[in-house]
């Protein structure tokens, strides 16, 4: 699987990490000059006529190249490890990061569900219930996908999970309700 793949073919974690590290949000990757001096860079005619390079996987504006996808999982995962060790996060070892959390918050908001809607289960229901869950929540289908892509789309659907179990929590305990409501968000 393409998982087990180190880093994906186009690197843009590593990238805006780096510039997150050095304080902007641009990639350190250097536009060609053909392409600077286009009158109109994203006129893709132009650049394939001209046979102007142009890097696929980025967004380029004024001169630079920026990364398109959210910094969420970057500043959450990829920079600390980076400013705390020097080298970057491994896209599996990100993406199994993740997954602990995922799994963790599932069994978390099952169990809070079950408990505050239906009472006790037993625990051959619950774990019916976790399987279920677990397989309709796309992670299979993220396990195998280009982790450029998956990595993001893990990201917000453990903050789903997370928030759903923060909010069925909301009013079961002594918890301020406001803080898991606020939590949940």
């Amino acid at each position: 699987p393409i998982w087990l793949n180190e880093t994906p073919p186009v690197d843009s974690y590593g990238e805006i990490t780096k510039a997150l590290a050095k304080g902007h949000f641009f990639t350190d990757l250097e536009p060609s000059e053909e392409l600077l001096q286009m009158e109109d860079p994203y006129d893709y005619e132009a650049r394939e006529q001209n046979g102007i390079e142009y890097l696929l996987g980025y967004a380029y504006f004024g001169g630079k190249y920026y990364v398109y996808f959210g910094v969420v999982p970057s500043v959450i995962a990829f920079l600390p490890y980076y400013l705390i060790t020097g080298k970057m996060l491994s896209y599996s070892a990100c993406f199994f990061l993740v997954l602990a959390f995922f799994l963790s918050g599932l069994a978390l908001f099952l169990s809070s569900y079950i408990k505050r809607y239906h009472g006790n289960i037993s625990y051959g229901s619950y774990l019916s219930s976790y399987a279920l869950v677990l397989l309709m929540s796309s992670v299979n289908v993220l396990f195998f996908a280009w982790l450029n892509y998956s990595i993001p789309q893990f990201f917000a659907v453990t903050f789903l999970i997370w928030g759903f179990y923060f909010y069925t929590k909301a009013g079961t305990q002594t918890v301020s309700e406001k803080k898991l409501i606020a939590a949940g968000s």
